[in-house]
């Protein structure tokens, strides 16, 4: 003879099992957008085709670096 589980209800009406695998299934959902966010993160990082239309300008730096150390009148 098989023995089940008693079953039990919570204050909502649903059975602890059932509660316990929604809870599961949250879960699993939640990393699985976790997952997805970091492999995107991970390609957008890998891929070294993007175009980046920002430009740094450099002279301040440039200047600094060929003038004697300690001495900078380019600020």
């Amino acid at each position: 003879m098989l023995a089940f589980p008693e079953l039990r209800f919570g204050e909502n009406g649903r059975s602890e099992i059932a509660v316990a695998e929604a809870e599961r299934a949250a879960r699993a959902a939640k990393m699985a957008r976790l997952k997805s966010l970091r492999t995107q993160s991970l390609l957008a990082e890998a891929d070294l085709q993007v175009f980046c239309t920002e430009e740094i300008d450099c002279s301040l730096i440039l200047a600094a670096l060929r003038e004697p150390r300690g001495v900078c009148t380019g600020i």
